[in-house]
Order: structure tokens, then sequence, then C-alpha cells
């Protein structure tokens, strides 16, 4: 029977079991040598070459963004020697893309954990993950009752968020008035129907805008 083995894997490493496991620190070509001891003492060598590949470094960032834009992805992989032949993502809203860069729009606000797998020529693969974050639009509304003419015009703003802060707001009256208030009174010269224009951005810069009507309706002449 074999009574010992002795490896020597190229790099200066050595093993005493029959079938080790080694890692190389490098990439590269060693020659691997096994001696083999028989419980007679004959012995027996053989060596091979070992090609150890340079593995990819998976990286890519994402662009934040609000809802409804499409997410900027960017592909930042590297590989010292070899090429990049694959990129697969997984974007965790179950959908994929296999292109290095481009761009993909979700469905809904919230954080989403999105993950790339690159694969070299030599098929060796790595793994990088990123949070991407796709903020909220405001929900943007507001009352304005019809009243009679003289009578002042109360804008109630209603606009809501899901997360983070409404960070400013324009109106436009509808009759050259403009007013950055969250809620104001506004008295109307002339009788007839305005359209009401409100805007809201978020505090991510998240843009949303809604129009009503208000009616001014005239006075009897007593």
């Amino acid at each position: 029977s074999v009574a010992t083995w002795a490896w020597d894997f190229g790099d200066t490493q050595t093993s005493a079991q029959q079938s080790p496991a080694h890692v190389y620190a490098t990439q590269g070509t060693y020659t691997v040598s096994l001696v083999a001891v028989s419980d007679n003492n004959c012995a027996d060598s053989t060596s091979k070459q070992v090609n150890v590949y340079d593995k990819p470094v998976a990286a890519f960032t994402a662009s934040e963004v609000c809802e409804g834009q499409p997410t900027v992805f960017t592909d930042g992989s590297t590989i010292g020697t070899g090429t990049i032949t694959q990129w697969s993502y997984d974007y965790g809203d179950s959908q994929t893309g296999n292109t290095a860069s481009g761009n993909h729009t979700y469905a809904a606000a919230g954080s989403y954990t999105s993950v790339l797998v690159v694969t070299s020529n030599n098929n060796c693969t790595d793994t990088a993950q990123q949070t991407v974050t796709v903020n909220p639009l405001p929900v943007v509304n507001f009352t304005a009752p019809d009243v009679c003419l003289g009578t002042p015009t109360t804008f109630t703003n209603q606009t809501t968020i899901a997360t983070g802060s409404i960070a400013s707001q324009s109106w436009d009256a509808g009759d050259g008035s403009v007013y950055t208030d969250v809620s104001f009174v506004h008295t109307y010269a002339a009788v007839g129907t305005y359209t009401i224009t409100l805007t809201a951005i978020s505090d991510k810069g998240c843009q949303a805008g809604i129009t009503g009507n208000t009616e001014v309706y005239d006075l009897p002449v007593a």
C-alpha cells in the first residue's frame, strides 16, 4: 500500500495528505509535484501544471431616483488578466438584466437589494450587492371652496408623502397670483372659474403637481 504522500504545490507550500485542497494566493501557472512512497519504501513521482486564473472583482453603482424615474446601473467590475464576459443583475424586484450597464425602472418606491454576478472568460465569478433607493413622489391634494365675489377663498394644502417630508410648494391661483405658503387665503377680483395648480417638492427633490378649479360667483343686485 501507499504509505506517504509528499505534495509540492509550486508556491513554496507543501502537504502530506493523500488528497489535499490548496488555495493559491495569486493567479499564475504552477508546477505541482507528488511523490508517493509505498510501505516497502518504493517511491514514484509525477508532476502537472495547474492554471490559477484571475478572479473578477464585481462592482457597480445605482443612482438614487424618484418614483417613476429609471435607475441607472453603472458597472465598475474589474479583472487583472482575462476579460469579463457575462453580467447578471437581479434588481431585487423579481426583474433581471444581463448588460454591463443600463437602466431599470422600479414599479414602486422603496429600497431594493440589487445583486450583480460577473463571469470571466475562464468561468471565474464574483458577486456585488447594493441597496437601491427609489424615493416616493408627493401625493398632492388641496381644497379651495367656491365663494361669492368679495369673499376670500381659503386654499388648504392636503399634500402627503409616504417617507421623507415636503420641502416646498408652489401655488398658481389662476389669476396671475403665485404663493409659496403651505396654505393661504386669496381674494379674487372678478367673477369666474379659476384653474389652480399646486406643485410640491419633497426633501429628496421629487416633484408632483395637481390642478383643480374654484368658482367665484356673482353677487345679486338687491
